[in-house]
């Protein structure tokens, strides 16, 4: 086996273990079944796979040649686009997450951290005021008892 190819599998087996922990992050802790349906997040999902785990290594092993001057920095471009491109999908990810799931008359509905108007959150209860970082939360609206004229 050449090392290129070696080094393709390398990649391919880190880019692998790494999606792997920031997927059950995502489908277990953030969109626990079935709000990652429900909110839409599984295109942006494979989009962050297909970037991250194929075109990566890919990209490593059309660059790899033993003795080459500038592997070093070509690799360490790579991966450094690899690393942001990660970086940025899991910040917009967690940006959209579910915060709160609020049970409103007949419904429930998805308040997602990005919908937030953090403006008015001094105004709310102590325990709404910082959205958690772990699962949604359960919650229920109460009618207004005050109309406030």
């Amino acid at each position: 086996m050449t090392s290129r190819i070696l080094f393709f599998y390398k990649h391919l087996f880190i880019s692998i273990l790494i999606i792997t922990i920031w997927l059950v992050c995502i489908f277990v802790v953030w969109y626990p079944q079935p709000l990652f349906k429900a909110v839409g997040v599984l295109h942006i999902v494979l989009l962050l796979v297909f970037i991250d785990v194929i075109l990566g290594p890919l990209l490593g092993l059309f660059v790899y040649k033993d003795g080459k001057k500038t592997l070093k920095v070509d690799l360490f471009i790579i991966v450094c686009i690899q690393v942001l491109a990660l970086g940025y999908g899991i910040y917009h990810i967690e940006q959209g997450r579910p915060v709160w799931i609020v049970f409103s008359i007949d419904q429930f509905e998805v308040v997602r951290k990005n919908e937030i108007y953090e403006a008015n959150l001094i105004q709310a209860s102590k325990e709404f005021q910082t959205p958690t970082f772990l699962s949604p939360k359960l919650i229920a609206a109460e009618f207004s008892v005050k109309i406030k004229q």
